[in-house]
């Protein structure tokens, strides 16, 4: 071997060997079917529903009456905060009703949207006389025609002390208008920070009627 070559080899087998080089290809074939693996699982994975955004809404009953959280605007119920702090520092909507009265809020989704769910953000500290709402109904229509059943759901977390929330599934509903009627069987004040909708994946581009 003449010292030219010899003096080549040295120098690659000094800058990480000749079989670090010989691997190289193989390497870079293993990462690139690792990243086309990652994409296609992104490509088939399940889109996630939408939030709703720009919703308005109006009390129809119930409406909210303690000092710190009567909601003169309408905002508090749809401004992403589900969770404003301590129940005496505003940022809630609450009412303090008879057992069984219901506090109904009418909200406007802005156009027809096909719904996938509906959550409740709302307080249960049984030492501030706040507690969980027993039930929710929830009823649907467009120009004031209802266009699905009532949805009446029962399975409202309670710690006693603490935030919780409920996301309430639909099915099949198409409406721009959602009445909400919450019950509290147990009395005491209800205290409500957010409520949201999502929308069923690829609905929110859609242009629908009234």
């Amino acid at each position: 071997m003449s010292q030219n070559l010899r003096m080549g080899v040295i120098g690659v087998a000094g800058r990480g060997g000749l079989a670090s080089h010989a691997h190289k290809p193989l390497q870079t074939a293993v990462w690139l079917s690792l990243i086309a693996m990652s994409l296609a699982g992104r490509a088939t994975a399940a889109p996630a529903a939408s939030g709703i955004t720009e919703v308005s809404y109006s009390y129809q009953s119930g409406r909210p009456n303690h000092p710190d959280a009567k909601d003169p605007e309408q905002v508090v119920l749809t401004d992403g905060k589900t969770h404003p702090g301590a129940w005496n520092l505003g940022g809630w909507a609450a009412v303090l009703r008879e057992q069984g009265s219901p506090l109904t809020i009418r909200f406007n989704l802005g156009r027809r949207l096909d719904l996938a769910s509906v959550t409740l953000h709302y307080l249960d500290d049984w030492d501030a006389g706040i507690t969980a709402p027993t039930r929710v109904q929830l009823r649907f229509s467009i120009s004031g025609a209802e266009v699905a059943p009532p949805v009446l759901f029962t399975e409202l977390p309670a710690s006693h002390e603490r935030l919780q929330s409920v996301t309430i599934p639909v099915q099949d509903v198409s409406a721009r208008f959602v009445e909400v009627t919450v019950l509290n069987w147990g009395g005491g004040w209800t205290f409500l920070s957010e409520v949201s909708f999502e929308a069923v994946p690829g609905s929110l581009g859609q242009e629908r009627g009234r």
